[in-house]
């Protein structure tokens, strides 16, 4: 590790100024990861919107919850992966949570520069560990627009997870010298700034009061009714999931964080096709955080995965009137001849709100895409209760070669195949999306 700078004391201030110090050393298309010492971040598979960052919620790791038993120090000497050292898993702070003046939301992925079109030029600056804004920097060339105020950061959706390790005995000691600090810098404040240390100090003084601390032994232990108190909260971590383990026995549920059930992934596809299938499904079961179930619209059921929801491609075709959908021509306007959009398998995704029946929502994958991100997360955290009249999730596309304007006319095909449609000002790519299944049933 290069670029090493210490500090005489402690302050969440400090800490601050030093990543916005940092921010304006860094290119202008630059990505920042910001975790403290006892965070390991999970990220989800979005980039996100201008003047919004990536985000998620914290998770606490125990090694026990146990009453009066020492809290152990983190076991540098092994191999033993962290989650394995601390297996229990407790949502501790935030509304949820026994800590609730404490935060369990956090910003895990951000562009350190935006450039927004017509506007200006804007650089990201830290409030404290969980807020930020974009401050204005400059105009850019032809900016339209005199508003140079700033934007306050918001989160696009709370799609990832944080295991945060803050019950070992060294951040337990690390808490108690953090709260001796803040004791002393609040009585040298007043005003607002005295009020914001007493604010961090009402969070250190509730992780502080669940401990036996044993001065002699220099160790640390879980009060017994603080004990009961953090087992309530206790939740399967994130690792579980995967497995389908820690959830009551019974439930038909399987846990991302919030109680979801497993995401819903569909692909459809010529038999030549099949094997592109199979390296898609592998790609997303390796980077998935959680239980992902696959169903598969083809000739044959994949050979490799007989575990893949199979249905066969010319049932489905009849069944449903997909034939109804198809480009039955492979020509636009007299142009080149198209090779897209000649296959049954292509229409398939018009049919999904009625093979889906079961579903509330499923993700639709073209067979060409590997995915080396968290599909699961991406699916939970779009088209959810404050969505309220949108059915589709999509990528906008743009021009290929063209300077991307918003007044770019689009050639689309027409209901039926063939005739281009010359009036489309917006598309979207149709071989990634999620899909709200009741909504769309209801247009």
């Amino acid at each position: 590790i290069d670029k090493v700078s210490t500090t005489e004391t402690y302050h969440s201030d400090i800490k601050r100024d030093a990543i916005n110090t940092h921010i304006q050393s860094l290119p202008s298309d630059a990505w920042l990861v910001y975790p403290d010492l006892d965070e390991f971040f999970h990220f989800p598979c979005i980039v996100p919107m201008p003047f919004k960052v990536v985000c998620g919620h914290m998770v606490d790791r125990f090694a026990s919850m146990e009453p009066d038993g020492p809290i152990p120090a983190i076991d540098s000497s092994t191999n033993n992966a962290l989650s394995s050292q601390y297996p229990k898993c407790g949502k501790v702070r935030g509304r949820k949570g026994f800590i609730t003046i404490a935060d369990d939301r956090k910003i895990l992925l951000l562009p350190v520069s935006v450039e927004y079109p017509r506007m200006g030029r804007y650089q990201a600056q830290f409030k404290n560990s969980h807020k930020l804004q974009y401050k204005f920097l400059e105009r850019i060339k032809n900016s339209r627009h005199s508003q140079t105020k700033d934007f306050e950061a918001k989160c696009e959706m709370y799609r990832g997870s944080i295991d945060h390790y803050a019950w070992s005995s060294e951040q337990i000691a690390l808490t108690y010298k953090k709260f001796m600090i803040y004791v002393k810098s609040a009585q040298e404040k007043d005003g607002e700034e005295r009020k914001k240390d007493e604010d961090r100090l009402r969070v250190y003084r509730q992780t502080l009061v669940t401990m036996n601390r044993n001065t002699t032994a220099a160790t640390w232990s879980l009060k017994s009714n603080w004990a009961e108190a953090i087992s309530q909260h206790e939740v399967p971590c994130p690792e579980m999931a995967k497995r389908g383990e820690g959830m009551p026995k019974g439930s038909k549920k399987q846990w991302d964080g919030t109680g979801m059930e497993p995401v819903h992934i569909v692909y459809a596809a010529e038999e030549d096709s099949v094997a592109g299938v199979e390296a898609s499904i592998r790609s997303i079961q390796a980077h998935a955080s959680g239980p992902t179930k696959f169903y598969f619209v083809g000739d044959i059921p994949l050979p490799a995965m007989p575990e893949v929801h199979w249905f066969n491609l010319t049932e489905t075709m009849q069944k449903y009137n997909i034939d109804d959908y198809m480009n039955r021509n492979t020509t636009r306007k007299n142009r080149r001849r198209d090779s897209i959009n000649v296959y049954r398998s292509d229409y398939v995704r018009f049919a999904l709100d009625r093979l889906m029946m079961n579903q509330r929502k499923a993700m639709y994958i073209d067979v060409d895409t590997i995915v080396l991100c968290d599909v699961y997360s991406l699916i939970n955290g779009v088209l959810n209760e404050n969505d309220d009249d949108i059915a589709i999730a999509a990528v906008p596309r743009t021009a290929v070669g063209r300077k991307e304007s918003m007044n770019h006319v689009i050639q689309g095909l027409m209901p039926g195949g063939g005739e281009a449609a010359g009036s489309l000002r917006k598309s979207f790519n149709a071989g990634i999306y999620v899909v709200d299944l009741v909504k769309w049933r209801n247009l």
